[in-house]
């Protein structure tokens, strides 16, 4: 199926001219009217009544509609024409903090517990907010309520965005992928490879400390390594490890990978260094690339150690939170009215973010960034459940330090990751 799926979105962006174009930035972003999806959004039907019908849906503070950002004038815009397509109908944004006691997921937590009935229609969560929910069973499967994500116009990372545990718990609303950024405004014909990196010999920035280790964990599973057995807990193969750890020695050596790439914990700072012209290459995510679309670069999906991609990815979704069975349908058909692809578009072009859809994308203003988007959301993995990655990292963290302080070999480093993960379950 997902094979299905990459052909027809290729031909869903093919004949679309990649030409260099300057667009204004105007009050809300100008973009083409995408194709109808091909399945009509989910029947449903809303019993007649005299009384108003009240939804309440959650989002971060930077959505808040008395902040007047372009972001929130859309939301607020949009929430306007369903409550017209929809009489009878009102719907209240509410704003969260993103963390602390007063935070999205605290706050949803604390609710769920005392006051069920106080919970809102929808809530905007990140995937490792949708992973923690559904965990806790605070949010409800959308399986049985929208059939929206039949939908062929879906990128096939947007389907994996939404499920979690063989259940969807989310419609996608925005994406974001590790993406490679080269120092060139020339697109290279073929997107590089390792090998054709190291002997270029120049530097690949990336965050080197990060405590979830993103990056080589990313490399690691597109060398076949799994990250977790069938009963969803942690897993590290160790040759795999190995594997990839070599790539890291190998590339130490040639100081591609410059030893002080240890002193960095997070992607955005390893990209502060690049944009001051530090390294020909970074790995970074896309959000932070597109928020300064640096010129004279290009990007591409993180070159793979295997057949399996390298391109983590991740995103937000409209979780469904409505505790009345009732009205549940109804906030339903509002997630599905804020994923049609008319709003994807212009959401992820404000929110400098990466569309599920494909036909969102193409009605963005055609340059070489839309070609590049579409090869990197194609490449795109969900990258494996926080508390998989809070396992893992810390580990494969001060394997990675190692191999690039030169005080161990890969296959020693690779058997203490092993051994590491392990000494819990012997105790």
């Amino acid at each position: 199926m997902r094979f299905l799926s990459l052909i027809l979105i290729s031909l869903l962006l093919t004949g679309c001219s990649i030409l260099p174009a300057s667009t204004p930035t105007p009050e809300l972003p100008t973009v083409e009217t995408p194709e109808p999806s091909p399945v009509s959004p989910t029947a449903t039907s809303i019993p007649p009544t005299k009384n108003l019908q009240k939804l309440t849906i959650w989002v971060p503070v930077q959505f808040d509609p008395a902040g007047k950002s372009q972001a929130s004038e859309l939301l607020q815009k949009t929430i306007s024409e369903f409550e017209e397509q929809n009489p009878g109908v009102s719907v209240d944004i509410r704003v969260k903090a993103d963390s602390g006691t007063s935070g999205l997921l605290e706050t949803l937590t604390l609710t769920s517990a005392a006051a069920p009935d106080a919970m809102p229609s929808l809530a905007l969560l990140n995937r490792s907010q949708m992973e923690d929910t559904a965990r806790k069973g605070i949010i409800f499967p959308y399986d049985g309520l929208s059939n929206v994500l039949d939908e062929t116009d879906w990128y096939p990372f947007a389907r994996e965005l939404s499920t979690f545990q063989d259940d969807t718990y989310g419609l996608p609303l925005t994406g974001d992928a590790l993406v490679l950024v080269n120092r060139s405004n020339r697109q290279a014909s073929q997107a590089p490879t390792w090998e054709d990196i190291k002997k270029l010999g120049t530097s690949v920035l990336f965050a080197a400390a990060d405590p979830q280790a993103a990056v080589p964990l990313a490399l690691y599973r597109s060398a076949g390594g799994s990250t977790q057995d069938v009963q969803f807990l942690p897993q590290i193969q160790t040759e795999k490890l190995e594997q990839t750890l070599s790539l890291l020695a190998s590339g130490v050596e040639k100081n591609v990978f410059p030893t002080w790439l240890i002193n960095y914990q997070t992607d955005k700072q390893v990209f502060d260094l690049f944009i001051n012209q530090q390294g020909n290459w970074v790995i970074t995510w896309l959000s932070n690339y597109l928020a300064v679309k640096p010129e004279d670069t290009s990007i591409y999906a993180v070159p793979s150690l295997g057949d399996e991609s390298a391109t983590y990815a991740s995103g937000t979704v409209w979780a469904l939170t409505d505790t009345n069975p009732e009205r549940r349908q109804l906030s339903v058909r509002l997630a599905e009215f804020l994923t049609r692809s008319e709003f994807l578009a212009k959401w992820n072009l404000i929110n400098n973010s990466l569309p599920p859809r494909p036909s969102a994308l193409t009605s963005w203003p055609d340059t070489p960034l839309k070609s590049q988007l579409n090869l990197i959301a194609l490449a795109a993995e969900i990258r494996p459940p926080a508390e998989i990655m809070a396992t893992l990292g810390p580990a494969v963290q001060e394997a990675t330090i190692l191999i690039l302080k030169k005080q161990s070999d890969p296959a020693k480093a690779a058997n203490t990751v092993q051994e590491r993960l392990a000494a819990p379950a012997s105790k």
